[in-house]
């Protein structure tokens, strides 16, 4: 199947590098350089036609161009490491790492855009303090997965939905989204859990996202996720939980191992906290015990339909 070409405009903090981030975007794609002004009108005036951005602009700029962007629900890339000085050895790293990103990111859009489908399998993810760090080290050492979606809840204020996302994107091959009302679960995506309202998902497969906020001591709620998706995945789930204070996942935990799905819990040594993976893991001496890089193995092997790591 021919990818359909992706529009992608481009805004850096200066021409030069606009028009060499532009240069890694290949035909049948296309890219479009714009300053910063020329992006934040072309939104406002609802002239902004493209598909996706990428950003290598200052972090300021970069964050209203978020915001604006967010509006219209535009993929984006945010270049976040600064160009070195032209003819380093830093310069000539910057320039591959730049042109294997962008790759990347087209491949997802194309991927999402001509040829995902419902996820087959759903890997589910918990964490609170110290997580967003197993979480990049995790995504680090996936290797991309066929028919794998995966539903992120983690302890977090709502005003960082955007860090994880871009957290999530510049550590993996998967695109990152926050969940909406009515979306499906799709393969090849990272769902982020909204922290501020409680989220669901039904027996049609779209999520629902109500006005109330979470039940309970913890937002958004590990627990509910996991029995949301777990109830409508039954044995195409699996469950990690990573580094996290309190107990929040001990009762999701226990359904899954009831229903004899996979659970793992990260090792102590591994994470920055560990009291809700040792509660997880007092659940049943069925939990997996794992580091990041052993349940990205795990996650593989799931996705092959291959026996668990036991």
């Amino acid at each position: 199947m021919t990818p359909k070409p992706v529009k992608v405009a481009v805004v850096a903090q200066t021409a030069a590098i606009s028009n060499l981030l532009a240069e890694f975007i290949k035909a049948p794609h296309s890219a479009t350089v714009l300053n910063y002004q020329q992006a934040i009108q072309a939104i406002e005036s609802d002239r902004f036609d493209f598909d996706a951005c990428v950003l290598g602009v200052d972090e300021h700029s970069s964050g209203s161009l978020l915001e604006s962007l967010d509006t219209i629900q535009v993929s984006v890339l945010v270049m976040d490491q600064l160009m070195p000085l032209q003819g380093s050895s830093a310069h000539r790293q910057w320039l591959k790492a730049s042109a294997t990103k962008i790759g990347q990111f087209i491949g997802r859009l194309c991927y999402q855009n001509d040829v995902a489908e419902n996820a087959e399998k759903v890997v589910i993810i918990g964490a609170s303090m110290g997580g967003p760090d197993s979480i990049r080290a995790f995504f680090s050492e996936l290797r991309p997965t066929d028919g794998v979606a995966f539903v992120y809840a983690q302890h977090i204020a709502s005003q960082f939905h955007t860090v994880l996302e871009q957290m999530v994107q510049n550590s993996s091959s998967y695109e990152a989204i926050v969940i909406d009302t009515g979306m499906q679960i799709k393969a090849g995506n990272v769902y982020i859990v909204p922290a501020d309202v409680e989220t669901s998902l039904g027996e049609d497969g779209r999520f629902t996202v109500d006005e109330t906020t979470w039940r309970g001591d913890y937002a958004p709620s590990i627990d509910q996720i996991i029995m949301t998706v777990a109830r409508h995945y039954k044995d195409r789930s699996v469950a990690l939980i990573f580094s996290g204070m309190g107990d929040d996942a001990v009762k999701g935990a226990r359904y899954m191992i009831e229903m004899g799905y996979d659970v793992l819990a990260e090792t102590a040594e591994s994470c920055q906290a560990d009291s809700m993976p040792e509660a997880v893991a007092e659940v049943s001496n069925r939990v997996i015990r794992a580091t990041p890089k052993q349940m990205a193995y795990h996650v593989l092997q799931f996705s092959k339909n291959k026996a668990s790591m036991r």
